[in-house]
């Protein structure tokens, strides 16, 4: 992993090898996941759990704002001392002990957890932790995999290899190793059209896809994965820079409000999935549990025979993306292809299935719809805008103290009714 140091085997791989298609072994990449168990427990009982052949990467933010992000860690710890090549976990900026001590209304409530259920020492171990962690990770010689984005300083992989990042991120980047450290936890892809720049506010930074195709072309890679951001429209990833950059966000119902779906990005069989998902609460998935391990593994079974008999109309390149068919409101799901660089191979075709949802033409669909679509469109807006919300509240905030401040001269007294 990019940026782990070279003196800590467990933690000090430099690549992850993509399976290749006689290997039999799967790769999941896993993004965001903030504390929210179930999301982490469903991804395991549809896929499988960590395994020599069944490895995971996770991309950063297990912690905060869920209820319960201890669980998770501990979890996978507990399955890296089993079988340690099979769980792999990026650092995002959410394991970092600033954001940690918010408020979970902040943003924060790691810190208010751990020691709700242990105690401050227990907190303190897992910083310790959370600064061991690498900032990246490359899969096999095509991409790499972020929790954030790009340093502004177009860093080699070797420059960001290099970093000593064992520090909590600072707030203002000044050194060559706290900007990497810094746009690699915070850093977003700019929308399509625009300029690099700030995309949060104060000193984060958005990178466009001109440095997009500099890094790539830098370090000889095709793709960059990261995490970070709830893609729009209630999907669980986004594609970005003519589909150089993927985000895979795997929080389904983020915060238990955002009615979107969580996503992972699978690799089997020489084939590569992003499947959308919307993980059941944790009652549901206990009674899943009772389930006979005969019938999950059927399950299983079924979806990796489709996945076959789509490469085999499509190329093993192909990355095609399968989604759960049902809504709260119905409807059905179209495809359309996108191109997009390869994990298999340069010079192999390059194509991305993608399925769009199609609402239900009945008049109660339609409705029902109709009404999602405007919940889910102030929500897209709020979360998109909310750096120029924020800067407004403190405006307001400031020109409500002055006014406070200011003498008052009141000609007219209107009296309001009781």
């Amino acid at each position: 992993a990019i940026g782990a140091p070279r003196a800590r085997a467990p933690w000090t791989h430099a690549q992850i090898p993509v399976p290749t298609p006689d290997s039999g072994a799967t790769l999941i990449v896993v993004g965001d996941t903030h504390g929210q168990l179930a999301d982490v427990l469903y991804i395991f009982s549809v896929h499988g759990p960590p395994s020599p052949v069944n490895v995971y990467l996770f991309n950063g933010d297990i912690a905060d704002r869920g209820p319960m992000a201890c669980e998770i860690v501990l979890l996978l710890l507990t399955y890296k001392l089993a079988v340690p090549d099979s769980i792999f976990i990026n650092r995002g900026n959410h394991e970092n002990s600033d954001i940690n001590e918010r408020p979970a209304k902040n943003g924060g409530g790691f810190a208010a957890e751990v020691r709700s259920k242990y105690d401050r020492e227990t907190f303190h171990l897992f910083q310790t932790f959370f600064c061991a962690l690498p900032l990246a990770t490359v899969l096999g010689d095509e991409c790499v995999v972020v929790h954030g984005g790009l340093c502004r300083l177009n860093p080699t992989v070797e420059q960001m290899r290099a970093v000593s990042r064992e520090m909590q991120c600072p707030d203002m980047p000044l050194t060559l190793d706290e900007t990497i450290l810094f746009d690699s936890l915070w850093a977003d892809p700019a929308a399509d059209g625009e300029p690099a720049g700030s995309g949060r506010g104060g000193v984060c930074y958005s990178f466009d896809e001109v440095a997009t195709s500099k890094f790539l072309t830098l370090n000889g890679l095709s793709l960059v994965i990261r995490s970070h951001q709830l893609p729009p429209k209630q999907r669980g990833y986004m594609l970005h820079h003519s589909n150089k950059v993927l985000t895979i966000f795997s929080a389904s119902n983020y915060c238990g409000v955002c009615a979107n779906h969580g996503s992972i990005l699978i690799l089997r069989g020489g084939m590569s999935e992003v499947w959308e998902y919307r993980a059941p609460p944790m009652d549901v998935l206990l009674a899943m549990w009772g389930e006979s391990k005969d019938a999950r593994d059927k399950e299983r079974a079924k979806r990796v025979l489709a996945l076959k008999k789509k490469s085999a109309t499509l190329g093993m390149a192909d990355i095609a993306l399968a989604q759960i068919r049902t809504t709260r409101w119905g409807g059905h799901t179209k495809e359309r292809r996108v191109s997009i660089g390869s994990l298999y191979g340069r010079g192999a075709a390059r194509s991305l299935i993608l399925s769009d949802l199609v609402p239900d033409e009945s008049k109660r669909g339609a409705v029902a719809g109709m009404e999602v679509s405007i919940v889910r469109a102030l929500k897209e807006r709020i979360c998109l805008h909310r750096a120029d919300l924020l800067r407004l509240f403190h405006r307001g905030a400031r020109r409500a103290a002055r006014a406070r401040r200011a003498p008052r001269l009141s000609l007219i007294h209107i009296s309001e009714p009781t």
